[in-house]
Formats: C-alpha cells, sequence, structure tokens
C-alpha cells in the first residue's frame, strides 16, 4: 500500500512506471526494502486492494481538508480516477 501511495504522491499512476522506479529509485527502493515488484504484481495488488485504497485516499484528503490544507469539491481536469 505505502508503494503506491508513495507513487500516487510523486505523480506516476502507471504500474509499470513505479514497478520500474523500483529499480531506480531511492524512495521507491526505501519503501520497498530493496525488493523489485515487477509492474504485474504492482497491478494485480491495485485491483485485489482497490476499495481499501480508495477509501484510505478519501480519508487522508478529508483529514487535510479538515486542517485547511487542501480544498475538496471540483478537482483538476485528468484528477479524477473512476472507482475513486
Amino acid at each position: 500500500m505505502a508503494l503506491l501511495l508513495y507513487g500516487y504522491c510523486q505523480g506516476e499512476r502507471s504500474s509499470r512506471v513505479i514497478g520500474k522506479r523500483c529499480v531506480h529509485g531511492v524512495g521507491y527502493r526505501v519503501i520497498t526494502g530493496g525488493l523489485r515488484p515487477d509492474h504485474a504484481t504492482v497491478a494485480r495488488f491495485r485491483a485485489r486492494h482497490e476499495k481499501a485504497l480508495g477509501e484510505l485516499v478519501s480519508q487522508v484528503l478529508r483529514l487535510l481538508a479538515a486542517e485547511g490544507v487542501v480544498s475538496l469539491g471540483v478537482g483538476e481536469p485528468g484528477w479524477h480516477q473512476a472507482g475513486w
């Protein structure tokens, strides 16, 4: 879960790109403990845990909004993800 959240925070949504970052990106390598999941593993994890991931992101956004860090409402074009 941490790997996907970190990737999203870095602006990466693609399982392929996140998988590649696990080889070359220091932050990604720290999160994975040096393991190198391929894109298929990342994609399967995302598919299996889509509901929980969506709920977690929603909770974080509500907390940030309550603290005034973000404003919820009309989003930026391209930010909406089906199922979230």
